[in-house]
């Protein structure tokens, strides 16, 4: 049997007007074609329609806008500088609700009904009930934090300012964590098919890795300098960014390797949201942004293919990629997205021993000297 295996697959981003030139920080896909932006002093639209017409929405107060967070099928929740706001009618009205501390709130991060909000000065407040009320929590650091994480009610994770990490696992206490670079880090995600693989972005294109649930992070290359502000992932499994100047890279082997995609603005991007297939971002200038739709442009991913044979594979897996050039490095990665095995071929070699790999799917990633990389998955039966 021969697995033949496409790299790419093109994709389109289409800018939709939206009549204003507010920045837009906070977003929030509702429904089909029912998208929710928010941002500076409290300016908030809405279309039910893909972006055709957008309506102006009130109650959501007078400060910044920085995130939004569903917490069910109705309750949502704003972070603003000064406050959360919370709505309990999937986003037609809106309530403040005063929170001990900090303000200029950045991020949500939510598991079942308990949710972290982080913010300015390092603080950190919880909320048990959805949202209705808050305690807030000793960091133990002074860092704005821009982005945090829930893994469960005890083990959350935040990260910000200058490097800045940190980490509760009995949901009350923090201690700081290590992260390999000082940079800004802006937004966290990990991946639900994967639950111990995540992604940490942040500036100047830098962008961490983890495959343990958080433990330890690596930076990863990103193919871009610019900074990386937001993180979507789709429900096919792939992992977008968006950021700087209408930045945006996209990932389809779990944050190994990147993409950069092409852009038809040159606004800085604040924000990106994926439910299923739809991917929304928003940004600088009233910008939005639709992955998808009749108009826009073409990523410039060459479509590439990788031969595996024979599969399922027991002792020895052979490769052949169209026009590799010189030595070979080949990555193996479990479901769970860790190494599990590196090869260096040479030569005419294109054959891996395998017979360290137990049953189970893996994942390839193979480079040639080039850095021409091509992706490929297959099994292992014993």
């Amino acid at each position: 049997m021969l697995l033949l295996v496409h790299g790419s697959v093109p994709a389109q981003w289409t800018a939709i007007p939206t009549g204003t030139n507010d920045e837009l920080e906070a977003l929030i896909i509702l429904g089909d074609n029912d998208y929710l932006v928010a941002g500076e002093a409290g300016a908030a639209f809405r279309t039910t329609d893909g972006g055709s017409t957008w309506s102006t929405v009130v109650g959501l107060g007078n400060e910044t806008i920085r995130d939004f967070i569903r917490l069910d099928a109705q309750v949502l929740l704003g972070a603003s500088d000064r406050y959360v706001v919370r709505s309990a009618d999937n986003g037609d009205s809106w309530t403040t609700i005063t929170v001990p501390a900090p303000d200029d709130l950045h991020a949500f991060a939510r598991t079942g009904e308990t949710v972290l909000a982080v913010g300015r000065d390092g603080g950190i407040v919880r909320s048990d009930d959805l949202g209705m009320t808050w305690s807030a929590q000793a960091s133990g650091v002074s860092e704005r934090l821009f982005c945090a994480w829930a893994f469960d009610a005890s083990n959350m994770m935040a990260a910000g300012r200058d490097g800045v990490g940190v980490r509760t696992t009995n949901g009350l206490t923090w201690a700081p964590i290590d992260l390999p670079s000082s940079d800004d880090w802006d937004d966290m995600r990990f991946f639900p098919t994967a639950v111990n693989v995540g992604l940490m972005a942040g500036e100047d294109g830098a962008l961490l890795r983890s495959s343990d649930g958080g433990s330890t992070w690596t930076l990863t290359s990103t193919g871009t300098t610019m900074g990386l502000t937001a993180i979507a992932i789709t429900n096919a499994g792939d992992a977008i960014i968006t950021g700087t100047t209408g930045t945006a890279i996209r990932s389809n082997d779990l944050g190994v390797s990147w993409s950069v995609m092409t852009s038809p603005v040159s606004a800085s991007l604040n924000n990106v949201d994926a439910q299923g297939s739809t991917v929304v971002a928003c940004g600088v200038d009233g910008t939005v942004l639709k992955l998808g739709g009749a108009v826009g442009i073409e990523d410039p991913m060459p479509a590439s293919d990788l031969h595996l044979w024979p599969l399922p594979a027991q002792e020895v897996l052979n490769i052949h990629g169209d026009d590799l050039v010189g030595p070979v490095s080949v990555g193996i990665f479990g479901p769970d997205g860790k190494a599990v095995a590196h090869y260096t071929l040479r030569g005419g070699e294109r054959s891996l021993d395998i017979s360290g790999l137990s049953s189970g799917q893996y994942q390839m990633l193979v480079r040639d000297m080039h850095q021409r990389s091509l992706f490929g998955r297959f099994s292992v039966l014993r």
